[in-house]
């Protein structure tokens, strides 16, 4: 990964994520980021 960051392994609720990534758009990705950010962040 570029920078040394891991890429989102075990995710504590894939389904959620799914549905933010899903749901995301180039305008509106607020629910993704959030989840992306309190991921890398455990």
């Amino acid at each position: 990964m570029l920078d040394g960051l891991r890429p989102l392994a075990d995710l504590k609720d894939l389904a959620c994520y799914e549905r933010a990534w899903w749901n995301a758009t180039g305008e509106a990705h607020g629910d993704l980021d959030d989840i992306v950010v309190a991921e890398l962040a455990s």
